[in-house]
């Protein structure tokens, strides 16, 4: 199974401002010289996305310390998105419950396939799972699909 890219959680924010105050530079630089406005776009959206990969990495890696609970499907649904090439995406809702209180997650990711992306939501579907939750917040979890 090839994830193209895992759940989507988190304040981006910052991220956001970051990088629309830098196309912003790269746009005054298009109007000086074209071909560096270019460069500057390009780098940008690859800076963009490398920082999101460390960001979603790092975040994965802090939340294999958190508490294991086993957590139920509450709904799912799969999904086919066209664009210049097809992506399927899979979406969950989950339920998990923690001394006494009831609280819920979600969690998104993208395939290559249809038939990935079905294979994982049939699974989620027969088996309860576990995920991680953060134990200074209760209300925040993590699917880690590595450890299903």
């Amino acid at each position: 199974m090839k994830l193209i890219f895992k759940e989507i959680n988190g304040n981006r924010t910052v991220t956001f401002g970051i990088v629309s105050g830098l196309c912003l530079a790269a746009m005054l630089a298009f109007d000086k010289k074209p071909e560096l406005g270019f460069v500057a776009v390009i780098s940008i959206a690859g800076g963009a996305a490398l920082l999101r990969s460390l960001d979603e990495w790092r975040r994965g890696c802090a939340a294999r310390r958190w508490m294991r609970v086993q957590a139920q499907l509450e709904s799912g649904t799969q999904a086919e998105i066209r664009g210049r090439r097809r992506v399927y995406s899979m979406q969950v809702s989950y339920s998990y419950s923690i001394q006494g209180s009831c609280y819920g997650g979600f969690y998104e990711a993208y395939f290559h396939t249809e038939e990935e992306a079905i294979k994982l939501l049939e699974e989620l579907k027969r088996n309860p799972f576990w995920i991680r939750v953060n134990p200074t917040s209760l209300d925040e979890s993590r699917l880690i699909l590595e450890e299903r």
